[in-house]
């Protein structure tokens, strides 16, 4: 899977595909905030998730749901979040099924091994068992974000109206109707585009009419 670096420089409407995978996508980040309460037991795992959540919702929920650039930059953390999620939650739940194993007793063990058994063994079991499923869910739910918006960066790129040969002719503007414009615009005369100079402007030559005017003569003193 390739992850696109750049998000793009104009704004189109959401194609039928992109609204098509809408309602998988609010699954999605459904799944993602009510997985948040419980990566709050490790704050600072907590707070990025967070912003992933907050990203998502814009990107469902906005002013202009499921715009190009908000699915393109969601799509980008969850993918770095899901690799370091799978990673430091494994380890958690390594450790959770450790200390959850270890008597409360002193056997051999330090003394933050001891501590940490006993508050991992008086938890109640919801919640012992919402933070493994919290855990689990959380780089999951971030994977398929990523994957939702692959698909949608793969869609846009591959539509005919971003960039020349599309109907909005030779060069799209970024101004549709639902975007502030009419298709195929130039408000404010930036960014023009004459195809039949191959997109350069011709300035109108100054007038001239050949052996007109006033000669001078050269003479030799």
């Amino acid at each position: 899977m390739v992850v696109p670096m750049m998000t793009p420089q104009v704004e189109v409407p959401p194609s039928q595909y992109a609204l098509s995978l809408r309602p998988y996508i609010m699954a999605v980040v459904i799944l993602q905030f009510l997985c948040l309460p419980g990566r709050f037991f490790d704050l600072l795992g907590g707070l990025c998730f967070l912003i992933v959540c907050i990203l998502g919702y814009v990107v469902v929920w906005g002013k202009t749901p499921m715009a190009s650039r908000w699915v393109i930059c969601w799509g980008m953390i969850c993918f770095m979040n899901a690799i370091f999620d799978t990673l430091f939650g494994t380890v958690r739940l390594m450790g959770l099924y450790h200390y959850s194993n270890m008597p409360g007793e002193k056997n051999g063990t330090s003394l933050q091994n001891e501590r940490m058994a006993t508050m991992i063994n008086e938890l109640p079991p919801w919640v012992y068992w919402w933070i493994v499923v919290t855990l689990i869910m959380t780089p999951i739910s971030e994977a398929f974000g990523a994957y939702f918006s692959y698909k949608l960066y793969k869609d846009f790129t591959t539509r005919d109206d971003v960039g020349s040969g599309g109907p909005h002719g030779g060069y799209y503007t970024g101004q549709d109707a639902e975007y502030g414009g009419g298709a195929g615009t130039n408000p404010g005369g930036y960014g023009s585009f004459n195809q039949n100079n191959n997109g350069i402007n011709s300035a109108p030559s100054p007038g001239f009419t050949p052996f007109q005017g006033e000669g001078r003569r050269l003479t030799l003193d």
